[in-house]
């Protein structure tokens, strides 16, 4: 009899600045079928995370304390390529998505965010 090899969760990282909405975002990404590694309020401490664990996705806000969100998401799609940037945010997002975020949604799309994040895991 061989063992059935179970299937690695892909791994999530949360950038915002609202404990709140990361909270919300968690159990979004849960249900989606995520393990969430790490969750943080600023785009340096995402960073770090980031180049430390290499997770498939970051949600990543843009209005945030000190450095914008959209600045990292270059250097991160640099050193990290497998790692999906998904912007939540309710600022324009089209500097993001210069940048290399793959999918903007707006924040307080909840039902959006999760059939996108279902849909990333499917594929």
């Amino acid at each position: 009899m061989t063992a059935k090899k179970e299937k690695k969760k892909p791994t999530a990282v949360i950038c915002d600045d609202d404990p709140m909405v990361r909270q919300l975002e968690r159990g979004i990404l849960t249900a989606a079928g995520y393990e969430v590694i790490a969750g943080t309020s600023t785009a340096i401490e995402a960073m770090q995370l980031v180049l430390q664990y290499k997770p498939d996705v970051l949600l990543l806000d843009l209005g945030l304390p000190g450095a914008s969100g959209e600045t990292i998401i270059g250097p991160i799609q640099k050193a990290v390529p497998t790692c999906a940037v998904i912007v939540v945010s309710a600022f324009d997002a089209t500097p993001a998505i210069q940048q290399g975020a793959i999918y903007v949604i707006p924040k307080g799309s909840p039902v959006q965010l999760q059939a996108m994040l279902e849909a990333l895991v499917a594929a």
